[in-house]
């Protein structure tokens, strides 16, 4: 590149603003014949100067054709080029060069490090002829790394560190990166933005919310990040590497006075019981995977969730809490077989099935063996406050009974 001088102006708000924008395919914006010209003025370094804030960049060059200037907007009409000469092509091209030299100006200023509440300044670098580049970036032997956890919101975060310690977007942790580690910084933004991450300020952290990115970042690209960076995985991060887990239901029924059970769900993650808050947020979600910290992806199946919004639907404010003892029969399907029974719910369950005649039960002697079995049957579902419902066969003396 040529050893004159070049000079850049820009704001902070700039530097936001059009890292963003050019992480996008800019160059489709342009012919084949306006990117060849463009990296060929680019080369000769004959952007003599940079100008750039939010929405619109400036460049002015000076190209064997003759000096002139572009301007490129890009807002939500989408990329627009103007200039200041007669050529297209030759404008157009000062266009794509001043777009080279804009991103390596980013490469530079790796703007996630900037802090949430940064004034509007003005920011001035210009190269001075005289001036040496230096051979090689100066390298203190420090360590930039990354830090993986879980965010509040279950998000997945990324953050910096130095030897370990994790870095904040203060001023004092900007100012102390040498410009091997700056270069690295860029290293790790391209990285990041090919992961799908997003950057926020606010946070100090990239982050991803899609599960389905977040699944596909520890097969397709955290073996590439841990062989450029150090990476230290939280125990949160390290259960998301795992694969999904069931969800198992299951619903335990306690004996009460009378004949009431109380009747609780459980949702359970190998040896971890979920917390009520947990379980219905896992029961509401239609997603087909879920984020539990602590225990990774989750999966609850169909046949579990349609279980549970059946019991709902049908047995509205039964949900969780005191129901009459027969009301768990629902539960005795065999899809249902996650229902755990107290001892006193197992023996009254064992004398609704019981055979045993009940001698103390008189009836006129003209009852017949079938009939007396009948009128015993019903007699032991009331007794154990059920309900019953005599069927219309014909010959059974529906009426005796």
């Amino acid at each position: 590149m040529d050893s004159r001088a070049s000079t850049k102006n820009y704001t902070v708000q700039g530097l936001d603003y059009w890292f963003s924008k050019l992480e996008k395919d800019w160059e489709g914006a342009f012919t084949v014949e306006e990117i060849a010209c463009g990296r060929k003025i680019y080369r000769k370094g004959q952007v003599r100067a940079l100008e750039f804030r939010e929405g619109s960049a400036v460049m002015h060059c000076e190209t064997d054709e003759g000096d002139g200037y572009a301007v490129v907007d890009w807002n939500g009409n989408g990329l627009q080029v103007r200039f200041s000469v007669d050529q297209a092509l030759i404008g157009r091209s000062m266009a794509v060069a001043g777009l080279y030299e804009l991103e390596e100006v980013l490469g530079e200023e790796v703007p996630f490090l900037l802090p949430d509440d940064e004034e509007p300044e003005k920011v001035e670098a210009e190269k001075q002829e005289s001036e040496p580049a230096p051979e090689e970036p100066v390298d203190n032997g420090r360590t930039l790394g990354l830090n993986f956890k879980m965010g509040k919101n279950r998000d997945f975060e990324a953050r910096l560190t130095l030897d370990g310690r994790v870095l904040s977007s203060s001023e004092e942790d900007r100012d102390v990166l040498s410009d091997t580690e700056r270069a690295n910084l860029v290293r790790v933004t391209t990285l990041a933005r090919k992961a799908g991450f997003f950057y926020s300020k606010r946070r100090g952290a990239f982050y991803l919310n899609d599960l389905g990115k977040i699944r596909r970042f520890f097969t397709a690209f955290l073996p590439t990040w841990k062989e450029k960076f150090p990476v230290q995985l939280e125990k949160d991060v390290v259960a998301l590497s795992r694969e999904p887990r069931d969800i198992e239901v299951s619903a335990v029924a306690s004996k009460e006075r009378g004949n009431q059970v109380s009747l609780k769900w459980q949702f359970r993650v190998g040896n971890r019981l979920l917390s009520p808050e947990e379980m219905e947020r896992l029961y509401r979600s239609r997603k087909e995977l879920s984020i539990l910290r602590g225990a990774g992806f989750v999966h609850l199946p169909d046949d579990r969730r349609r279980m549970l919004r059946e019991w709902r639907e049908n047995h509205p404010g039964l949900f969780q809490g005191n129901c009459p003892a027969y009301m768990i029969f629902s539960l005795f399907r065999p899809e249902g077989g996650g229902l755990k029974l107290d001892e006193g719910t197992r023996k009254w369950k064992k004398a609704f099935n019981g055979h045993k005649s009940m001698k103390s039960l008189k009836l006129p002697g003209l009852i017949r063996p079938y009939q007396r079995d009948g009128v015993e049957w019903m007699h032991r579902l009331l007794k154990l406050g059920c309900h019953g419902l005599l069927a219309d066969e014909m010959g059974l003396g529906k009426t005796l009974q």
